[in-house]
């Protein structure tokens, strides 16, 4: 458990296809020590957790796990490393909600709120929204940040990640597991 405060960044890792790094599982690992190499701070790992991949058609479950990292890049320069990073375990750029090898999202980046327009669900400007527009409605994105940041507040909706997942549909809290 952490406590997450305003110099913290929350990134969500996924994973639903073996790559140049191995399975999903060595490919979340090697994801870590990749961040590190730019320089970022691991504060706090969640275990992995196995969930359905969301989107039509068929594909094979993710893993996913939340960190609490530190860094002095900002957003734009963490979200270069992050695609780079992405690109380096074999990701190809394909439709939305495709399988992949590795997503990495910035979920929380110091709190900051940007872009958000129509419940942040539409970017404005750059494209980037922070905090991340979907992470209060995905069970395999607050299931792990409970375990690492339980008093984390969402910056818009000034609520924890439990109070977010309880607003879930009961059917649609169990759907992410620990691995």
């Amino acid at each position: 458990m952490t406590h997450v405060h305003g110099k913290s960044v929350i990134l969500g890792l996924g994973s639903n296809l073996p790559g140049r790094w191995g399975t999903r599982r060595k490919t979340l690992e090697r994801a870590v020590g990749a961040l590190e190499g730019f320089g970022v701070e691991t504060v706090a790992a969640s275990r992995l957790y196995e969930s359905a991949a969301l989107g039509s058609g068929r594909q094979p479950p993710f893993l996913n796990s939340v960190l609490v990292i530190r860094t002095d890049m900002t957003p734009a320069e963490l979200v270069r490393a992050i695609k780079s990073i992405e690109r380096a375990a074999g990701r190809k750029q394909r439709r939305r909600w495709a399988a992949r090898t590795l997503d990495i999202d910035i979920l929380d980046y110091k709190g900051r709120i940007l872009n958000w327009k129509n419940g942040g669900r539409t970017a404005s400007g750059s494209g980037l929204i922070l905090p991340h527009p979907e992470m209060d409605s995905r069970v395999f994105v607050l299931k792990p940040l409970i375990e690492v940041a339980p008093n984390w507040r969402h910056p818009v909706f000034d609520r924890k990640a439990s109070q977010l997942l309880a607003l879930l549909d009961p059917g649609v809290q169990n759907s992410a597991q620990p691995a």
